[in-house]
């Protein structure tokens, strides 16, 4: 999960590629509201 550009959340589902330093990805997505409360709420338990 991370941010884009834009400044919007996105989550992403990859593949260690065979290549090193690479990926193979298979799908992104926006995170919705709820899931970002969550998200946030877990990070900052963390710290």
């Amino acid at each position: 999960m991370g941010q884009n550009r834009g400044g919007r959340y996105i989550r992403v589902i990859y593949l260690p590629d065979d290549e090193p330093g690479s990926a193979f990805v298979i799908t992104a997505y926006p995170v919705g509201p709820r899931m970002l409360k969550a998200v946030r709420r877990r990070l900052k338990r963390k710290s």
